[in-house]
């Protein structure tokens, strides 16, 4: 029953240690079978055996069942709702998400439930409802949930919903403008293939991006203030709410070095200037801290407005070629710095910054050999920030909307002591030059630390799509579009009347068919998407991409060299939504079962978000691989092409040293091979930033997992594993319609035989919309198209 609370069946008291995270020794608070509302259809229940642990809580599709199916961290911002009795659907047992809202398989009862709202991104932005049989169990659970939030002392920072700035109101004051056109403002070209692997971060460089005839319309910047006579400048903002971030640029007679020490200082006590004398409330790694920081408006109109303050997550990096740092930051929540309860004239107002970073760059080399130093003894410090301001001056607020030139005053008030921090920070550099220092007689305690690797910026080159292209008379692609017309005229020859969801007799009795005939029904369902289920308009191959990776020398000079075309076809893209992620996805995707490659390389990239989404992305190669040694494999691309290239030679070394064996020793040696470089060419500069290219070992940072099926080797990339990670890909999912990301996935050389690196395959995914993403049904194994469900 729903709701009865017992102790686990492993009889140890506790689950296993899982990648949940749950300490060993912690131990259940309450167990019990619940009932759970779907992700996908309203009111319909799914029955779960559930554990609620100090720490987490972890719902389990059977109570024998050692690993969980899904976990929610229990963090200080989760909220339990009052239980309520209404009236559900419980889905009957054994039955699909799909069946039961097809042919009726469940049952409507009167239940009592609770909601639980995990607001943090990194806890998975979830919404949970629960339901029990009865009233005094549901209680029962909804107490254990409230007691387990308010003795809730540790968990990690994660990201919260942000708003956008509203700028216009400064843009719409401010006299004589002057415009700074987009492609001269944006300085900063997101480079690929990084110098040090390890990190998917990036460096900018200082070069303007030549716009496509395809982009959308450049957003102009324009002056609206001085300060301290720096020059403030606010994007134009559109009627979609994009743009509206500001900037702020100043010259610093310093070495990036220094420039950079002193704005990531590891402060006990804040300091001077917003950002930059920020306190360290958590160092999470080398690279990363949350930081906090509260600060007042300026000017007379400042006594009327409340403090501010910012709680967020700031990491960084060091471009290694042209010695760029990049400072990220974006807000989370921290149990160190709850949120002011209350109203309160001058309770601190939480700023919402959607995105910030600071850049400093040093002077071209050209300029730095007329000086006769070996090191820029100049600076060009940039902040791009884009935030809500929040209380009277947040966008949402009526005041804001109709304050006129009084809410732009405000504005003005607000913003004015975080654009003097770049002049803080400038003088306190130029003046740490001098015996007398005058501004680091006040600074905090502070602790110098190290500047992170960052990649090398290749140019972008688009060449062929494939370095077998010539290996068949026809490219795989075009044999899997053949197959994906033939697979559809043998549905519609088959099952004319059975376009739709299973149907029931007009008796009311069901209608069972075969498990033949079941498997053929489906197979003739899903053959619209042997190409992929992702709309093709969104997603091509970008040839090598213009990625930088390891040369024949690189483990005595470190030398990158340019990519050559993949080697290997891309053939299909899936973008599918799911109950849960799930490992070997392939088997259900349409594009590998009909395939008429003899191999196959799929990565799938779980995104975490509600409901889950999985993006598949699916190469070819023109010959099998599987059991055959590196000899065997050059020896069959020899007989197609003529003698093979010494990268030719190293790729297939690679590869079938990749993959041979199974299980956790195989997996673990995999892990240090399996990489991937992510780049975006078309996007806004903050998301390019916080993507980076430095290629990762993703094995290294990230759960993976490794799948083989009868003509297809899988990698699923878990990435909700990583906090950070999650948190980036959360930037990056809510923009995606505006973006353009490029993929390149390979083997890490390691060794002489195993050099110089050469891709396995490319994927650009433009302006993708994951609302098109088909749902697939484990049960039953049908892809449903977009509004089918």
């Amino acid at each position: 029953m729903p709701g009865s609370a017992r102790t686990p069946a492993r009889g140890s008291g506790k689950h296993s240690r899982s990648k949940s995270g749950v300490p060993s020794e912690e131990s259940p608070v309450i167990t019990g079978w619940i009932a759970r509302e779907s992700n996908v259809v309203d009111k319909l229940l799914n029955k779960r055996y559930a554990s609620l642990y100090p720490t987490v809580f972890m719902t389990y599709r059977r109570d024998t069942d050692d690993s969980p199916s899904k976990v929610w961290p229990i963090a200080s911002d989760t909220t339990v709702s009052d239980v309520k009795g209404q009236k559900y659907h419980l889905r009957h047992r054994g039955t699909s998400t799909l069946m039961a809202v097809a042919r009726g398989k469940y049952d409507e009862v009167e239940m009592f439930g609770f909601t639980v709202v995990w607001q943090s991104y990194a806890a998975g932005g979830d919404v949970l409802k629960l339901a029990f049989d009865t009233q005094a169990q549901a209680e029962e659970w909804r107490a254990a949930f409230a007691d387990a939030i308010s003795r809730q002392t540790a968990r990690k920072p994660s990201r919260t919903d942000s708003s956008l700035s509203d700028a216009s109101s400064l843009a719409a004051e401010a006299p004589g403008q002057q415009v700074l056109e987009a492609r001269q403002a944006e300085a900063f070209q997101t480079p690929r293939g990084g110098e040090e692997d390890g990190q998917a971060k990036a460096a900018p460089r200082a070069a303007a991006r030549e716009a496509s005839a395809s982009a959308p319309r450049s957003r102009a910047w324009a002056s609206v203030l001085h300060v301290n006579g720096i020059a403030v400048y606010v994007e134009e903002q559109d009627a979609d709410g994009e743009g509206g971030a500001i900037m702020v640029s100043a010259i610093v007679r310093a070495p990036t070095s220094d420039v950079f020490q002193n704005l990531v200082q590891l402060r006990k006590t804040e300091g001077l200037g917003v950002l930059m004398g920020a306190r360290v409330v958590e160092k999470v790694d080398s690279n990363t801290q949350v930081i906090t920081q509260r600060w007042k408006a300026a000017g007379a109109l400042g006594g009327f407005c409340a403090p501010r303050e910012v709680v967020l997550l700031r990491t960084w990096r060091r471009d290694p070629e042209d010695g760029t740092y990049i400072v990220l930051y974006q807000s989370v929540e921290h149990r160190a710095v709850p949120r002011a309860r209350g109203g309160g004239w001058y309770a601190p107002v939480r700023v919402e910054v959607q995105a910030a970073g600071f850049t400093i760059s040093p002077l071209m080399s050209k300029y730095v050999r007329l000086s006769g130093g070996e090191e820029s003894q100049e600076s060009l410090v940039t902040l791009v920030l884009k935030a809500d301001m929040g209380g009277l001056v947040s966008e949402r607020s009526m005041f804001s909307k109709m304050g006129g030139p009084l809410g732009a005053a405000a504005m003005r008030a607000v913003l004015e002591p975080v654009v003097t921090s770049v002049v803080i920070l400038r003088d306190k550099v130029e003046q740490d030059r001098f015996v007398v220092r005058p501004l680091s007689m006040t600074a905090g305690e502070e602790q110098q630390v190290e500047a992170a690797a960052a990649p090398a910026p290749p140019g972008r080159r688009l060449q062929r799509t494939t370095t077998m292209l010539a290996y068949r008379k026809v490219s795989l692609a075009v044999s899997q579009q053949q197959a994906a017309e033939e697979a559809q005229a043998a549905a519609a020859a088959a099952t004319p009347q059975r376009a739709g969801l299973p149907s029931v007799a007009e008796e009311g009795e069901e209608q069972l068919p075969s498990p033949e005939a079941a498997a053929a029904e489906r197979e003739a369902a899903n053959a619209w998407a042997v190409c992929g289920t992702c709309p093709k308009q969104y997603w091509s191959s970008p040839g090598d991409g213009g990625f930088k990776l390891r040369g024949p020398t690189y483990l005595t000079d470190r030398k990158k060299v340019p990519a050559q075309p993949p080697m290997f076809e891309l053939v299909a893209a899936d973008l599918v939504s799911l109950e849960d992620h799930m490992f070997d996805i392939a088997r259900y995707l349409p594009s590998v079962k009909h395939s008429p490659a003899p191999f196959l390389f799929c990565v799938q990239l779980m995104v975490p978000c509600v409901p889950p989404i999985s993006l598949v992305a699916t190469w070819a190669a023109p010959m099998p691989v599987f059991g055959r040694t590196p000899e065997q494999l050059i020896g069959d691309y020899e007989a197609k092409l003529g003698p093979a290239p010494d990268y030719v030679r190293a790729f297939f070394t690679s590869l079938a040293e990749f993959v041979e064996g199974e299980g956790k020793e195989a997996d673990a040696r995999r892990n240090k091979r399996f990489k991937l470089i992510p780049n975006i060419p078309q996007g806004s500069w903050i998301i390019r930033q916080s993507v980076g290219t430095t290629p990762v070992l993703l094995g290294q940072k990230l759960t993976t997992k490794y799948s083989r099926g009868p003509n297809y080797l899988e990698v699923d990339v878990d990435i909700s594993s990583s906090s950070v990670a999650a948190n980036i890909t959360n930037l990056v999912a809510g923009a995606t319609k505006s973006l353009t990301v490029d993929l390149g996935v390979l083997l890490e050389g390691q060794t002489s035989e195993t050099l110089p690196e050469h891709l396995i395959g490319t994927i650009r995914l433009d302006h993708v919309d994951l609302k098109t993403a088909a749902y697939l049904d484990e049960a039953t194994g049908r892809i449903l198209k977009p509004g089918e469900m």
